[in-house]
């Protein structure tokens, strides 16, 4: 997908999707499944989703759930390298990102 043709949220976090990742952006469903094995961007899909929800609709709140602490300490990682520190900061006690007033006053990203 080309700079041109992504949505301003995604254009300001950098994020190119695989093509499985772009369907599931696309797709106008309210809930989307997108299942398969490890490894293919299930979750990371997911995750600039919910960043770009934080980003786009004032006043939401997200949470992110993980199974595993793993997975878990996986997504956060995956997170601070998603998130500029110039939109958001985060927390590490809460593991909560708070998006700073310029861009949404009331958006908290929870990942837990």
């Amino acid at each position: 997908m080309s700079a041109t043709t992504e949505a301003p949220a995604q254009q300001q976090l950098l994020y190119a999707p695989y093509p499985k990742q772009r369907i599931m952006h696309l797709c106008p469903a309210q809930d989307v499944f997108y299942g398969g094995q490890a490894g293919p961007g299930k979750s990371y899909a997911l995750l600039n989703d919910l960043i770009r929800d934080c980003i786009e609709y004032p006043g939401v709140r997200m949470i992110f759930f993980r199974r595993k602490f793993r997975d878990l300490e996986e997504t956060i990682g995956e997170s601070k390298t998603l998130i500029p520190r110039m939109l958001a900061d985060y927390n590490e006690n809460d593991t909560l990102w708070t998006f700073k007033p310029r861009h949404n006053p009331h958006i908290d990203l929870a990942l837990g």
